[in-house]
């Protein structure tokens, strides 16, 4: 029910910001991890499962697939926002990148959105313009990882 939807995203996304300041990037020497276990963060993912009904279509496919569609314009949006000066934009981008990528256990993109959120509300644009560009290089590793994990096509965007 939506009721479950809604307790679910609120207790990871309460969760998501208490431990993804332990995810900080280091965009000097970002981690180039191999496996979709070190992507994703499955738990998230078990929470969603639990909200499966039997004769439904697969609830973790809807919510990745519904991921997959709005990622890349979020990070379309920071960085017009970024090559307009507009922050807000930027900043409001990054929320919503932070907690989708929260919600479908991409550990990386959620942090890294998260810093991008705090230094746009800072108006630090000199630093944006590179953690944007490794944010899209980490969407796709981490979009990927994600497709592995549950079990989706490529084709899937």
């Amino acid at each position: 029910s939506r009721h479950q939807l809604a307790a679910v995203l609120d207790h990871w996304l309460k969760q998501s910001d208490e431990t993804e300041s332990s995810l900080k990037v280091n965009l000097e020497t970002p981690a180039m991890m191999d496996s979709s276990e070190d992507l994703i963060d499955p738990a998230p993912l078990a929470v969603l499962r639990q909200l499966q009904q039997p004769g439904t279509d697969d609830v973790v496919a809807r919510v990745a697939k519904t991921y997959f569609e709005s990622a890349p314009t979020l990070i379309k949006n920071m960085r017009d926002g970024l090559r307009t000066g507009d922050t807000d934009s930027l900043r409001r981008a990054a929320h919503s990148l932070k907690s989708s990528g929260a919600i479908v256990g991409v550990k990386r993109v959620s942090a890294m959105s998260k810093e991008i959120e705090i230094l746009a509300k800072a108006n630090d644009l000199v630093h944006l313009e590179g953690m944007v560009s490794a944010l899209a290089a980490e969407y796709e590793r981490g979009a990927k990882a994600l497709r592995e994990v549950v079990g989706m096509a490529s084709s899937v965007t």
